[in-house]
């Protein structure tokens, strides 16, 4: 591996790992045209308190974690993440530098 090859890996170590496989499933799932249906759960709010944290989603006015946690909180009852969230500038940069250097290991 030439220096070149191992500083792209590094590069792409670094993207993978600033979120977590279940946290990139989440900002994908709110960039896609159709609704994003999400159960509740301790670690979906958890993800989603992280996400915000770091600036790569926000809510949308009016909404938010409390929100989803009131109204879905120990009921089965799917409801569209779409509604409550939105992916930043931000988190758009980093999926789009993500798939980016993610192609060229390929």
């Amino acid at each position: 591996m030439n220096r070149h090859q191992a500083e792209i890996r590094s590069l792409q170590v670094a993207l993978q790992g600033i979120v977590t496989e279940f946290e990139y499933d989440k900002l994908t799932g709110l960039m896609r045209d159709e609704p994003f249906l999400c159960f509740y759960s301790d670690d979906l709010y958890n993800e989603l308190k992280r996400l915000r944290a770091m600036g790569l989603i926000n809510h949308h006015s009016g909404t938010g974690l409390t929100d989803i946690r009131n109204h879905f909180k120990d009921r089965n009852r799917q409801f569209d993440l779409k509604k409550f969230f939105k992916v930043t500038s931000k988190g758009e940069e980093y999926l789009r530098l993500r798939t980016e250097i993610t192609k060229e290991d390929e």
